[in-house]
């Protein structure tokens, strides 16, 4: 997937590549915990989106099963596009390529059937106090 991502557009895509190999629930899950972990960059995060196509499996599974490993794709792809989209650090999301906080991101991702969006920060709403 290519990544297109701008805050000040308010709109960014995921534009869809070549998709690779299926992987199997644990390749999928150890690609998860080296590439999505607390550091992330583009060479880790690239992967990670392009593995998110169907599970490799040997056998149908049970219907739970199949859920679980939809959920884990699901996840793990919504995961990817978000950290792929914002190109900075902040909180608990370190980009090692952007290590960097950048105000001009401050808003939210929202991610939906129809492509990803930014929402921006209102200036006046007030930030959560620790009490």
């Amino acid at each position: 997937h290519a990544i297109v991502a701008d805050p000040t557009s308010k709109r960014v895509k995921a534009e869809p590549q070549e998709s690779h190999r299926a992987l199997s629930r644990t390749q999928l899950q150890q690609l998860n915990w080296r590439n999505l972990g607390r550091g992330r960059d583009a060479s880790g995060l690239e992967p990670a989106l392009a593995a998110t196509g169907p599970i490799a499996s040997d056998e149908i599974g049970s219907k739970g099963r199949r859920l679980e490993d939809d959920n884990l794709r699901l996840v793990s792809r919504l995961m990817a596009q978000a950290a792929l989209l914002r190109t900075e650090s902040r909180g608990a999301h370190y980009r090692t390529d952007f290590p960097q906080a950048d105000e001009n991101w401050r808003g939210h991702i929202i991610l939906d059937r129809n492509g990803a969006y930014w929402s921006p920060v209102s200036e006046s709403r007030a930030d959560p106090v620790a009490a």
